[in-house]
């Protein structure tokens, strides 16, 4: 995590204090790190800022059983911002599916690591599609199919590259929104 090196002060009624305290308590954490966490999940989430949420995506030499014929490429997604993420999460999401009723010209799958069931985590034909993140970051391989694209994957890792990317943002955003939810209604349900 970044620098602590900012101090923000807020006053709050007796009653919500004890009851801030006493969720603090339950949790095993300090006051200041759960107020940090709904600090940094608020402004990862807020329409002002969450443009500096992204999500880097690299791709890997060949690898795996593909190594030799240049159909299989390790890939991998690192969330970054410009403000402290949140350490020490699994944010479960879905992985693009390329499968068309031509076919399927190529293919992202998770490593083993990186593997999640959860429901609708699979496609039509029942390949799973479950993965995660896990402190930030995604591993996998690229599969190609097609051909043309064998041995040259760059024809399509900008469209492999962007459902990923929109594939974990849509997902972070939502369980970083569902957090900051849940922490604003026990603060409030406390008053």
């Amino acid at each position: 995590m970044a620098n602590k090196d900012a101090v923000l002060k807020t006053r709050l009624d007796h009653a919500l204090e004890v009851e801030f305290v006493r969720i603090c308590e339950a949790e095993g954490r300090n006051a200041s790190s759960v107020l940090r966490e709904l600090v940094v999940n608020h402004v990862i989430t807020h329409p002002a800022t969450a443009g500096n949420l992204k999500v880097v995506v690299t791709l890997g030499g060949p690898s795996g059983r593909g190594m030799h014929y240049g159909d299989e490429y390790a890939i991998s997604a690192r969330l970054a911002s410009d403000v402290a993420l949140p350490e020490k999460t699994e944010i479960l999401f879905r992985l693009p599916d390329f499968d068309q009723s031509s076919g399927e010209p190529y293919r992202v799958d998770s490593a083993h690591t990186h593997r999640a069931i959860f429901p609708s985590c699979r496609n039509a034909k029942d390949r799973l599609l479950g993965a995660k993140l896990i402190n930030n970051e995604w591993m996998g391989a690229l599969f190609l199919y097609d051909l043309d694209l064998i041995g040259n994957p760059h024809g399509c890792v900008d469209a492999v590259s962007s459902a990923l990317e929109g594939a974990i943002l849509n997902s972070v955003l939502s369980v970083l929104k569902m957090k900051e939810q849940d922490a604003l209604e026990s603060l409030d349900a406390a008053r």
